[in-house]
C-alpha cells in the first residue's frame, strides 16, 4: 500500500519530469545522487512530521517537511541551483491533490560541499505539507 502522502511526492516527481524546461534530472535516492556525476539533479524526499493537535475525530491533520534538494556542480554552481528552485517553486506551490490542505515554503539551507569539493554542493529548500487522513491509516 502507498501512503498519500508518498502519491503527492510521485506527482511531483512527474509534474517535475513533465516540465519540458526544468533545468535538472531528477533522482529519487539521495544517496545516488550524492554519488552520481550530473551537474544538476533535483530530489524530492521527506523530513519529519507532526500530528496537528486541533485535529477532529476521525481525521488526522498531518504537517510534513517536504525536502526538495539541488545537487550541482561546476562553476555556475550557484547560478545552476537559484535555475532549479525558480522552476521548482511554482510546481510544489502549485500542487493540489485529495487530501491536501495547504503548503508552505519555510527555508531553505545553507549550501553544503560534497566531501570538501567547492566544485559540487547541494542546498534544500524545505516545504510543509499539512494533509488529512483518517486516524487509523496513512492511505486516506
Amino acid at each position: 500500500m502507498t501512503t498519500l502522502l508518498q502519491t503527492y511526492v510521485d506527482a511531483l516527481y512527474q509534474s517535475v519530469d513533465s516540465s519540458p524546461d526544468f533545468p535538472a534530472v531528477t533522482e529519487k535516492s539521495t544517496l545516488r545522487a550524492f554519488r552520481r556525476e550530473d551537474p544538476l539533479m533535483l530530489v524530492i524526499h521527506l523530513g519529519k512530521e507532526g500530528v496537528s493537535p486541533d485535529s477532529r475525530w476521525p481525521r488526522a491533520t498531518r504537517i510534513r517537511e517536504l525536502l526538495c534538494t539541488a545537487h550541482t556542480a561546476g562553476a555556475d554552481r550557484d547560478d545552476a541551483c537559484e535555475a532549479i528552485f525558480e522552476a521548482l517553486q511554482p510546481i510544489v506551490m502549485g500542487f493540489s491533490a485529495d487530501g491536501l490542505v495547504m503548503i508552505e515554503e519555510f527555508g531553505t539551507d545553507e549550501p553544503k560541499y560534497v566531501q570538501g569539493d567547492l566544485d559540487r554542493m547541494m542546498v534544500t529548500k524545505r516545504f510543509r505539507i499539512t494533509y488529512q487522513t483518517m486516524d487509523d491509516s496513512l492511505a486516506h
